[in-house]
Order: C-alpha cells, then sequence, then structure tokens
C-alpha cells in the first residue's frame, strides 16, 4: 500500500503547485516500489502522468522497468504508461495509435477514469496531428470525466475540446 500512498501524497502535492515535493515523493514510490512488480503496475498511469507533469520523464521509464504481473489489468496499465511516454517524446503517431488500443481495453475492463485518460490523450494527439477524431474523443473524454465528478480533468478536455471545436470551424 505504500506505493498508492506515495502516489496519492505526490498528486495533493503536485495539484497544490508543489513540484519538488511531488517529484521526492515520486522518487520515493520508485525506491519503495523496487522488486514488487504488482505495486508498480497498479500506478504506472498516474505515476508515469505525474512524473512527465514535474519533468522527470526518466523516473517514469524507471518506474516501468520490472512493473506489471501479466495481469489484464497490468496490461493496460503497462500501454497507458507507454503511451504517455511516446506523447511526452513527441512520437505522436505511435501515441495516439497506444492510447487508442488503450481505450479500448480500459473500455471492457470497466476502469472509466482510465478509459477516461486514454480518451483524452488520443484526442490531444489527434488535435497535434490535425486527425478528425480528435474532437469525437475529447468529448467522450470529457463525458466520462464529468459523469465521475473529475472537475479538474473536465475543465482541461474543454481547453482542448474548445481548440478541436475552434479548428473544425
Amino acid at each position: 500500500m505504500l506505493p498508492q500512498a506515495l502516489l496519492a501524497a505526490a498528486v495533493v502535492e503536485h495539484a497544490a503547485g508543489h513540484r519538488q515535493a511531488a517529484l521526492e515523493l515520486l522518487e520515493q514510490l520508485e525506491h519503495a516500489s523496487r522488486g514488487y512488480s504488482w505495486a508498480r503496475g497498479i500506478v504506472a498511469p498516474e505515476a508515469s502522468r505525474r512524473a512527465v507533469a514535474v519533468g522527470s520523464p526518466r523516473l517514469a521509464e524507471r518506474l516501468l522497468e520490472g512493473a506489471g504481473s501479466g495481469a489484464q489489468r497490468d496490461r493496460h496499465a503497462m500501454a497507458s504508461a507507454q503511451a504517455i511516454l511516446a506523447e511526452h517524446r513527441g512520437d505522436l503517431d505511435n501515441a495516439a495509435a497506444r492510447y487508442a488500443d488503450v481505450a479500448e481495453g480500459w473500455s471492457e475492463f470497466g476502469h472509466r477514469l482510465e478509459h477516461g485518460h486514454a480518451l483524452f490523450g488520443f484526442g490531444r494527439c489527434g488535435l497535434a496531428l490535425g486527425g478528425p477524431d480528435a474532437a469525437e474523443a475529447l468529448s467522450a473524454a470529457r463525458r466520462l470525466f464529468r459523469e465521475l465528478g473529475a472537475a479538474p480533468l473536465t475543465a482541461e478536455t474543454d481547453a482542448f475540446l474548445g481548440e478541436a471545436t475552434a479548428l473544425g470551424s
């Protein structure tokens, strides 16, 4: 449970604007989860999002080393993390394809939040690439985030959806 607690604390610190504190907590998570592939699999998507957001994609890569148990949830989690890293590197075609695949996987698995994140990622990449499906993916992500009461994610998606709508006009 320690990796999950450290991730939750990192999310709170990052949301409060305390980038360095979030980074330190993510570093502790990486250290505490060494040798526990199942623990890293559980936190892979959100830990990767946060590590990239605080400017440490290498930390996200380290967290993926030895992660995952081979269970369906872990396979989706690892695919999400790989999509996040591909998007960060600017490999948008690869990231979009990964997000599309994992969106379907999370939908089938029933994890609505990660399904929303995957759709949001696909929409962001599609928007950057000028793809016609970007607005549809962003709308679907927004719908999921709104249903979950995830106001910050809904607002963030709205910004991209507004851009997609403006480009489509």
